[in-house]
């Protein structure tokens, strides 16, 4: 059991990071998105 809930745990800490990775991949993607329409118009 306590075995489990460690492993719980460690999954969604990964999951999570993941997800922030996701975040901030999509964040950048998006300011140079904004960045490049700002620069053609």
């Amino acid at each position: 059991m306590f075995d489990y809930l460690v492993f719980k745990r460690i999954g969604e800490g990964v999951s999570f990071l993941f997800f922030f990775i996701y975040l901030v991949i999509c964040c950048e993607f998006c300011n140079n998105l904004l960045d490049t329409l700002f620069y053609f118009f």
